[in-house]
């Protein structure tokens, strides 16, 4: 799971309140854009800044009476320097062996990348490959060891794939914690809509905080739109939400 362009687009809707009209129309509506703007993957973070600035210049940069105001915050990227720092600090300043890296099948390059970037700063580690059933089979039976790089675009909720992934007795899960295990199962009972978000939100917290999963890689998927398509191929196959198959995807004659 490479390609750590992980390009985080937040929302910050910032408006004062109780402010009057005339006021309000003075100012402008922000929206904080996170991604990479220098480093390796700067070429993604500019595709998105200007993929942004061209949507606002098609359909107009205001709402209402309001200018809407694009901020950007750059993360930097990798920072294979401070990766060194940090394992110094964790008492591995000579880095450590992370025996295998099994890539889902057929992302071999991805984990080749992975296990590259890892090696710059002292993480060693050795790329198996398998086929894909295999590969499936040995991690629902707890078979793998060392680093998996996996991804799932499984349909389902946020509690479909807490139960799938994360819950100690889950088929794909190394592991667990029982407070999590704990409030899954309360969740699962809760029948009010607000308090069961609330608590997948805390498990999603606790997950974060305890570095359960290392996000990596975000794929990025083809989509044929604009005035040149005639049949853009989304939703031709029901459980996809891209373009697919991308044989079939027409444009229009000129």
């Amino acid at each position: 799971m490479y390609r750590h362009s992980q390009i985080m687009v937040a929302v910050l809707l910032l408006a004062g309140v109780g402010l009057a009209q005339a006021a309000r129309a003075q100012d402008s509506i922000k929206y904080g854009v996170i991604g990479q703007f220098t480093g390796p993957f700067a070429v993604t973070g500019e595709q998105y800044k200007q993929g942004l600035e061209a949507f606002l210049a098609q359909h107009g940069a205001t709402a209402g009476e309001r200018k809407i105001e694009l901020v950007y915050r750059d993360t930097g990227g990798p920072n294979p320097a401070q990766a060194k720092r940090l394992l110094v600090d964790a008492g591995y300043p000579s880095g450590f062996d992370a025996g295998d890296l099994t890539p889902l099948p057929p992302f071999t390059t991805f984990g080749e990348a992975a296990a590259s970037s890892l090696a710059a700063v002292g993480i060693r580690s050795r790329v198996r490959t398998m086929e894909r059933a295999t590969f499936m089979e040995s991690w629902r039976t707890k078979k793998l060891s060392g680093v998996i790089m996996a991804a799932s675009t499984a349909p389902g909720n946020a509690a479909a794939r807490l139960e799938a992934f994360v819950v100690s007795t889950s088929p794909y899960a190394a592991g667990g914690y029982p407070d999590i295990d704990e409030l899954f199962h309360a969740q699962a009972q809760q029948r009010d809509r607000k308090r069961r978000e609330a608590m997948l939100h805390q498990i999603q917290r606790l997950i974060h905080d305890r570095v359960m999963f290392g996000p990596i890689f975000e794929p990025a998927i083809l989509h044929g739109v604009g005035p040149r398509v005639q049949e853009a191929g989304v939703g031709l196959s029901p459980q996809i939400y891209f373009t697919s198959p991308y044989e079939d995807m027409r444009l229009k004659k000129p």
